[in-house]
């Protein structure tokens, strides 16, 4: 009985040591959460370019340190950024992966002027993955609605969803977090309203400023923990607990839109499905008509090659030369089934290219006209049916010109033996988009 009291009195009085550590822990950092948080709302603020890190803020800018912090949201920042340290591992992952979109978002922020820390945003939206969806409608790095996608010009379409774009959604957001700044006039309320919606924030400023509004929790839950999380995101940065370790993966590509999407994976030296992951924004695998250009991602690794590749392919001479980066476990049977080639061709490449290694860079004759190109590229495009019901006076001319199609496709498709057709029958129309 002893033995055990002794063992259960050790046992108590290492479990009070670690709880007296993990106070003393916490007081250590918590007096200082008040400064780092007033440092990052200063940094926020458009006239602080030229401050150039924590310290300068703490010897030059003590006018700004006096700034009264509503105790709530101190306390609500402190809870956010406790959860990251207990979570460290999990964050690193997410800023990890948000290492190869970090250059692209804080070269478009500089761009418009816009302050850096707003990067931090698309992480806490959708944890920096592209083609993340919401319950609610939002869609993609930024979580945009299609209302707010309509209103930044981002097409959401039968042919794309652009909020998928992580290069257009992320422009998209930059010029409606700027709208929201001008109509509040603080990146703070902007960040609030990106959340909660402009018209949330209207209402609660026309009766309250907004230190009363965080004083009094007056902001939806949601939005006051989103803002809780971005200044515990900030602080964590600004104490070197996270970091980003930028490097580029994808390329942006501009290209004519009258080529076949299957055509483009030839040139890029992938599959159609590997390049349509990338360009999850394209439905249907085809460029939207009806327009002169389209962007498409690539992999860097792969730009050099689909760059000459697709220069090539836009020569008007219908001999081309493409290039292939042979990949592991290829043979001349998969090139020749991936490039649809003859063999005959085949053999020439046999005797000119003896052994085929990965990595190494082979070149592929092919013969394709620009109007071969235009007419795969009308046939790649999806078919729509349509229902027609035969109206008196209609013949099989006057519904091939209304439909914008041809006699013989009608025929076809309804199996119709020479012209005659009577009211009210039912036609089947296919139609290209």
């Amino acid at each position: 009985m002893i033995a055990l009291s002794d063992s259960v009195i050790k046992l108590s009085s290492r479990l009070l040591a670690v709880f007296l550590f993990l106070i003393v822990f916490t007081n250590a950092y918590a007096d200082k959460t008040e400064i780092n948080l007033k440092y990052v709302l200063y940094t926020l603020d458009e006239s602080s370019a030229d401050v150039s890190g924590f310290d300068s803020f703490i010897e030059r800018n003590y006018q700004y340190q006096t700034l009264e912090i509503p105790e709530n949201f101190i306390r609500d920042v402190k809870k956010k950024y406790n959860f990251i340290l207990h979570h460290k591992s999990f964050y690193k992952e997410l800023f990890f992966r948000g290492s190869k979109w970090i250059d692209l978002i804080r070269k478009r922020l500089k761009k418009n002027r816009v302050p850096d820390r707003i990067a931090e945003l698309a992480l806490i939206e959708s944890h920096f993955q592209p083609y993340a969806t919401s319950r609610s409608g939002a869609v993609g790095m930024w979580q945009m609605k299609r209302k707010a996608a309509s209103q930044s010009a981002i097409a959401v379409d039968f042919f794309t969803d652009e909020r998928l774009n992580p290069y257009l959604s992320t422009n998209a957001a930059i010029n409606y977090l700027k709208q929201l700044h001008r109509l509040f006039g603080s990146w703070i309320i902007a960040i609030a309203a990106y959340n909660a919606g402009p018209g949330t924030l209207k209402r609660l400023l026309k009766r309250n400023n907004f230190y009363e509004i965080i004083k009094n929790n007056l902001l939806p839950r949601e939005t006051r923990f989103y803002i809780a999380k971005f200044f515990a995101l900030e602080i964590a940065i600004d104490k070197g607990v996270l970091s980003y370790t930028p490097y580029k993966k994808y390329k942006i590509v501009r290209i004519k839109t009258h080529i076949p999407f299957y055509f483009l994976s030839r040139l890029a030296g992938v599959s159609t499905n590997s390049l349509l992951k990338l360009n999850r924004f394209i439905k249907h695998r085809a460029l939207p008509p009806g327009r002169r250009f389209a962007d498409i991602i690539i992999p860097v690794s792969l730009y050099s090659v689909f760059k000459k590749n697709y220069n090539e392919l836009m020569k008007p001479n219908p001999r081309k030369t493409l290039l292939y980066k042979v990949r592991r476990g290829d043979s001349w049977k998969k090139i020749a089934a991936f490039f649809w080639l003859r063999k005959s061709t085949i053999k020439r490449l046999r005797r000119k290219y003896r052994h085929l290694s990965s990595g190494m860079l082979i070149k592929i004759p092919w013969y394709v006209t620009q109007k071969r190109i235009a007419m795969l590229y009308r046939k790649s495009l999806p078919i729509r049916y349509e229902r027609y019901y035969v109206k008196r006076g209609d013949s099989l001319l006057k519904i091939a010109h209304k439909f914008g199609v041809t006699i013989a496709s009608i025929r076809k498709i309804n199996k119709i033996k020479g012209t005659l057709i009577r009211e009210r029958q039912v036609i089947i129309i296919e139609k290209r988009l």
